[in-house]
């Protein structure tokens, strides 16, 4: 069973065709890289499996189920995360308060299958899974500081743990290296 199937996927822009029947399929616990130039539409993938962008033809399944019709949110309370080629956080927040923005989709949690019976998350377990993310890739030290405080590598390192906080089934990055160091990038490499 695939996580992700993409059939025949293409989305235009006017007279500019972005994405032309893009096809492909991950399987759990696949990674899987797209590359290609500025401009082949990476990024563009990305906002149309997110939901985004609406597609203009094929396919998306998700676990299994057509998943095109969804907005965004609902998208990403069934497990699917992302990450922005422009690092978008909230910079008058903390550290601390912009990872946990990425449990908003999962506010609720799963009391007895999904997506039938829901429990609020109790304040104890947003912070035990914000405090995990932020250790796991190397915040913890800097979880009370404001975001506009930070040099770029780290605040791009909170967007991730905003993407990954949720332990999503499907997770999308998108150029996760880019502005990074070295030393940044091989720390990365860690989680």
């Amino acid at each position: 069973m695939s996580v992700l199937e993409l059939s025949g996927v293409s989305k235009r822009f006017g007279g500019l065709q972005a994405l032309s029947e893009v096809s492909l399929s991950v399987s759990p616990g696949e990674v899987l890289g797209l590359i290609g130039p500025n401009g082949a539409g990476k990024s563009t993938l990305v906002s149309c499996i997110t939901g985004v962008l609406r597609i203009d033809g094929g396919t998306i399944r998700f676990q299994d189920c057509d998943i095109q019709r969804l907005p965004p949110h609902r998208r990403a309370r069934r497990g699917i995360a992302r990450t922005f080629q422009k690092v978008r956080l909230a910079d008058q927040l903390t550290v601390y308060e912009n990872v946990a923005a990425g449990l908003a989709s999962h506010w609720f949690a799963r009391a007895s299958g999904w997506p039938s019976v829901f429990r609020p998350l109790s304040a104890a377990s947003v912070a035990q899974a914000v405090n995990r993310t932020l250790e796991r890739v190397g915040l913890g030290d800097v979880s009370g500081a404001i975001v506009k405080s930070l040099p770029f590598g780290q605040r791009h390192f909170v967007e991730i743990a905003r993407a990954i906080v949720s332990e999503p089934n499907l997770l999308l990055l998108d150029e996760p290296a880019t502005g990074l160091t070295e030393p940044n990038a091989s720390a990365s490499r860690r989680w």
